[in-house]
C-alpha cells in the first residue's frame, strides 16, 4: 500500500488554558505553538508551490525540477502539520537569535529563512529548499554551548545557500547506473562544502574556533543520552531494597564509536574527515572571535534543559522508559523537587510494569546491539528481571511517589491505575511478600542455620523426627526462616509497604468491567476525521469521500457531528487553532502506541482539559483508507490453462479489476478516565458511498452487542 497524504477535520475544538512565560521546570508542561501563526502553517502547499515557482523560474524549469519542487513541499508541509512542529516558543526563538547572529553580514539571506524546532529525540538538524531550517530538541539537549548551535545552523545554512537539495535530488536521477558509492561522493561533496562555507560564516559571527571540533563531538555520541553518570542502584529500588552481588552489573557495554568508521556506503562522510577538512578551513582563516555564549551562558543552559525535559516527555510518550528513567535521574541532581519528573517516573514504571505483565517487555527495550554506556546496565538490568521483581520495583517506586507527592493527580492516578491492574491479576497477594526487610530475614535465616547445626551436633540419633509435609507446612510462609531465599531479593523489598495497613487499605480498587466494544460508540466524542487516498486522487472526491464518511457514521451512531469550517489542516489563521492540531496528532499518535495496554495519557493535564471541555471520557479518532488493490492471482492460475484463459479473460479479470477498490475504516478510541485504548478496522470491498459504511458499521455494532 503506498505512503497516502492525510486531510484531517477537527469534529470537535476544546479550549485549553496555555500559558507562555518562563517555563517552570518544576511544573513542566510541553513546547507548545506561541504568537502570530506564520504562512508557513497558514497557506496551502498548492499556493506555496505556486509562490516558489514564479520566484524561482530559472532554478525549477524542467519537469524533473518541478516535480521535485511540489514533492518537497508536500512533503515540508506534511511535517509541518504533523504535530511535531511549533513555532514562537523558547527554544524557536533562541535558535532564531543565534541563526540572525550567525546571518548578521548576509540581510538579504536572513530575510529569506524560518527557523523552527522539531519535537523529537533524534540528534538532527535540517535544511529545506524552502528556506525552512528545522532543529530537533534532541539536538538542543546534547550541546554543550550556544556556539555549537551557531555552527550547526550554519552548516544548515550553507545547504540552502548552495541549494544542495535540488542538486542531490538531480545527481540521484541521472546516476541511477551508478554504484550506491558512486552515488553518495556527490552527497560528501555537499557536506564538505557545506562544512567550509559554515566555517567561515561561524567566524564571521565571532564565535570561538575551539567549539567547532566540540560539534563533531555530538555528533558522533549523540545516539548516547546526554550524560554518562553511573546509576545508583539504590535510586532504582530505593533504600529499602537490597542488591546482593552479581544482580546488577553482569556485563559491560563499552562505548564503541569511532571517528574514523567505514564511510563507503554512507551518503556522509566520517567524521575524522569533516573534523580534518574543518580544521585545514579554520586554520586558512584570521582573525577569529572568542565567543561561546553571545546571548549567555545562562539562556543557553535555560533552553538546553527544556529540551531535556521535553525529552524525557517524548521517550515516555514513545514508550522508552528506561531512557526516560535515566534522563530523569540525571536532571533529578539539578531539579530534586521537580513535580514533572516524578510524573513521568510514576508513568515510566507504570509502563515498565504494564508491558512486562502483557508479555511485551521486549518491545519497550532497545536490541542488545544497540545497549552501550551506563544506561545499558540499567536496561540490562530491567531485561533480566523476571515478572516479580518489576511488580516490585513498579510497587516500590509508586508508593515513594505516591507518599512524596501526596496531592498530584496524575500521580495518584497513575498509583490507582497500576494497584487496579494487579487487583485485576490472580497471582497477585500481599501475602506473598515478606513484612520483613531482605537484611532481618538474611540474618533470621543465618540464626536459624546455626541453631540446626548445633542441634545436629548435640544430636546422638540420626532418626529423623519430621516427617516430609511436616517440612512442607514449615516452609509455607516466606517470612518462615528456613524459606529465607537470596536470589528472590525482590520478595523483600517492599516491607514497610505491606506493614503500611493503610496504603494497603487503600489499594484494593475493584477490577474495572470490561465496557462492550459497542458502547464506545454510543459514549463517543469525535476529535477528528481524515481520509487517506491515493496521490492520483482528484481533491474533490477526496472531499466527496470525507462527506460520505462523515454522513456514513451519522447514520449508524444516530449522531450529528459538527464540522470546522476549516477546510484543510493546512488553513489555519490563529494558534489555538494550530495547537490543537498539535495536540490531535500527539494523542493520535499516543493511542497506537498504547497496542490496547491500560496507560495514561503522557500529557495527562492537556486530557484532562479535553475530558472537562467535552463532558465525556470516551474520545477518539476516524480514518477511512481509500486504495485500489485488484487480487489478480485468480486470473493468473484460471489463465495458466488454454481452457481458463477465455474465462479469465472475459470473466474473472473484469470481475477483480472492479472489486479492486478497497475501504478501511479505523476507529481509536481512548478512555480518558482508564487510560485504555482500543482500535477497531472495519473492511469492505467498494468504494465508500455513505450508505456502505453505515451499513457496514451498522452490522459491526450488531455483532458485537451480540458477543
Amino acid at each position: 500500500m503506498k505512503s497516502l497524504p492525510v486531510f484531517l477535520l477537527s469534529f470537535f475544538v476544546f479550549s485549553v488554558s496555555f500559558t507562555f512565560s518562563q517555563v517552570d521546570f518544576n511544573n513542566y508542561r510541553t513546547l507548545l505553538a506561541n504568537g502570530k501563526i506564520p504562512t508557513d502553517f497558514s497557506t496551502t502547499t498548492e499556493k506555496k508551490y505556486e509562490n516558489l515557482l514564479n520566484q524561482n523560474k530559472e532554478l525549477y524549469s524542467t519537469t524533473d525540477k518541478k516535480k521535485f519542487l511540489l514533492s518537497s513541499t508536500k512533503a515540508v508541509d506534511e511535517l509541518l502539520h504533523s504535530g511535531l512542529v511549533i513555532y514562537g516558543d523558547d527554544i524557536s526563538k533562541y535558535v532564531e537569535d543565534v541563526a540572525h547572529k550567525v546571518l548578521s553580514k548576509e540581510p538579504e539571506l536572513k530575510k529569506e529563512l524560518r527557523f523552527y524546532v522539531l519535537k523529537s529525540n533524534v540528534t538532527n538538524a535540517l535544511s529545506t529548499n524552502q528556506g525552512i531550517i528545522f532543529v530537533t530538541t534532541g539536538l538542543i539537549a546534547e550541546l554543550t554551548s550556544e556556539a555549537q548551535l551557531a555552527y550547526i545552523l550554519a552548516h544548515e545554512i550553507a545547504h540552502y545557500k548552495e541549494n544542495h537539495a535540488l542538486k542531490s535530488y538531480e545527481w540521484s536521477s541521472n546516476q541511477r547506473g551508478q554504484s550506491i558509492i558512486e552515488m553518495s561522493t556527490f552527497s560528501k561533496e555537499n557536506e564538505f562544502a557545506a562544512d567550509k562555507i559554515a566555517v567561515e560564516m561561524y567566524k564571521n559571527a565571532g564565535y570561538d574556533p575551539d567549539e567547532i571540533l566540540g560539534v563533531f563531538d555530538v555528533l558522533m555520541y549523540s545516539y548516547l543520552p546526554f550524560d554518562e553518570i553511573p546509576i545508583d542502584k539504590q535510586y532504582i529500588g530505593g533504600n529499602k531494597i537490597y542488591f546482593p552481588e552479581g544482580v546488577w552489573g553482569k556485563k559491560t557495554y563499552p562505548i564503541t564509536a569511532e571517528e574514523n568508521y567505514d564511510d563507503s556506503k554512507s551518503t556522509h562522510p566520517n567524521i575524522k574527515k569533516r573534523k580534518e577538512e574543518a580544521e585545514k578551513t579554520a586554520t586558512s582563516l584570521s582573525n577569529w572571535g572568542d565567543a561561546v555564549h553571545y546571548l549567555g551562558k545562562e539562556k543557553f543552559e535555560y533552553i538546553r534543559n527544556i529540551a531535556r525535559f521535553e525529552s524525557v516527555r517524548i521517550d515516555v510518550s514513545e514508550n522508552n522508559y528506561t531512557n526516560a528513567i535515566y534522563s530523569i535521574f540525571l536532571l533529578e541532581k539539578e531539579f530534586p523537587t521537580s513535580n514533572f519528573l516524578a510524573e513521568m517516573k510514576a508513568l515510566s514504571w507504570l509502563g515498565i510494569y504494564q508491558y512486562t505483565a502483557n508479555s511485551k517487555k521486549s518491545s519497550i527495550l532497545p536490541k542488545a546491539r544497540l545497549m552501550e554506556g551506563e544506561i545499558a546496565l540499567f536496561q540490562d538490568y530491567i531485561k533480566n528481571c523476571n515478572k516479580e521483581a518489576i511488580t516490585v520495583l513498579a510497587i516500590r517506586n509508586m508508593y515513594d511517589l505516591s507518599k512524596a507527592y501526596p496531592e498530584n493527580l496524575l500521580i495518584q492516578d497513575a498509583k490507582k491505575q497500576l494497584f487496579t491492574s494487579l487487583n485485576g491479576t490472580s497471582n497477585f497477594n500481599w501475602k506473598n511478600y515478606s513484612k520483613r526487610s531482605f537484611e532481618e530475614s538474611a540474618k533470621l535465616a543465618i540464626a536459624a542455620k546455626d541453631s540446626a547445626n548445633l542441634k545436629a551436633n548435640n544430636a546422638t540419633t540420626t532418626t529423623e523426627t519430621n516427617s516430609k509435609y511436616d517440612r512442607i507446612k514449615t516452609k509455607k510462609s516466606i517470612d518462615t526462616p528456613e524459606s529465607f531465599d537470596s536470589t528472590a531479593y525482590y520478595m523483600y523489598g517492599i516491607y514497610d509497604i505491606i506493614n503500611d495497613s493503610v496504603f494497603i487499605a487503600s489499594t484494593n480498587f475493584s477490577k474495572p468491567e470490561s465496557d462492550s466494544k459497542s458502547n464506545y460508540f454510543d459514549q463517543l466524542n469525535l476529535i477528528s476525521c481524515s481520509i487517506r487516498t491515493s496521490n492520483y486522487t482528484p481533491e474533490e472526491k477526496q472531499e466527496k469521500y470525507l462527506d460520505n464518511l462523515i454522513q456514513g457514521i451519522e447514520l449508524a451512531t444516530n449522531s450529528s457531528i459538527s464540522i470546522s469550517e476549516k477546510a484543510s489542516s493546512e488553513e489555519l489563521n490563529t494558534t489555538a487553532e494550530f495547537n490543537q492540531e498539535v495536540v490531535n496528532a500527539w494523542l493520535r499518535s499516543e493511542i497506537e502506541q498504547a497496542q490496547s495496554i491500560p496507560l495514561l495519557a503522557t500529557d495527562y493535564y492537556l486530557i484532562k482539559e479535553m475530558e472537562k471541555s467535552s463532558g465525556t471520557s470516551m474520545i477518539g479518532f476516524v480514518t477511512m483508507e481509500y486504495f485500489y488493490d485488484p487480487n489478480l492471482t485468480p486470473v493468473i492460475i484460471a489463465a495458466s490453462t488454454v481452457i481458463g484463459l477465455p474465462v479469465a479473460i472475459l470473466v474473472m479479470a473484469p470481475m477483480q479489476f472492479i472489486q479492486g477498490n478497497k475501504t478501511d475504516i479505523k476507529f481509536s478510541f481512548y478512555n480518558i478516565s482508564l487510560g485504555k485504548t482500543e482500535t477497531i478496522i472495519i473492511g469492505f470491498n467498494n468504494k465508500p458511498s455513505k450508505l456502505h459504511i453505515a451499513n457496514h458499521i451498522n452490522a459491526y455494532l450488531k455483532q458485537t452487542k451480540k458477543n
